[in-house]
């Protein structure tokens, strides 16, 4: 007897995030799917946990109608586990460094964590650049250029 293993598609994920894809992303999550957000700038925090596809519809389109504008890097596929890294970028210059790590299986998530790793503002690292260029030593100093954490 042959078995018929289901691979995650990573790819498509990525592709998913990247391009607003909301229907395509949310296939990818089983009906029973859990998904846990937490914030590490604020470890006293509770997460938040999203129970089923309802629920992580309701945030993947609450995300999109921010109008973020979301890069991944880092994708990895191991067995029946997924990891990647968000970056988002927001119309008033924030932007957001989110890791995900995910287990799957039938080729669906069946429960993800998302870490809240960093958030800073683009026109504070745009002036940072320029004031680095007054700087003596020809660069910034590493208090500017460090994510507030």
């Amino acid at each position: 007897m042959m078995s018929t293993q289901i691979r995650f598609d990573l790819d498509g994920l990525s592709r998913a995030i990247e391009s607003g894809n909301a229907g395509y992303q949310l296939a990818l999550y089983a009906n029973d799917a859990e998904v846990h957000i937490i914030d590490s700038n604020d470890p006293g925090c509770c997460p938040q946990v999203l129970h089923g596809k309802d629920a992580i519809g309701t945030w993947i389109n609450d995300m999109l109608a921010q109008c973020v504008r979301p890069t991944v890097t880092h994708p990895v596929l191991a067995c029946d586990h997924l990891a990647l890294v968000e970056e988002l970028h927001t119309p008033d210059g924030t932007n957001l460094l989110y890791e995900c790590t995910a287990e799957v299986h039938g080729g669906q998530i069946i429960k993800e964590t998302v870490t809240l790793k960093g958030k800073w503002r683009a026109e504070a690292a745009a002036s940072d650049h320029s004031a680095a260029a007054n700087e003596p030593t020809g660069g910034p100093s590493p208090q500017r250029t460090q994510l507030d954490l």
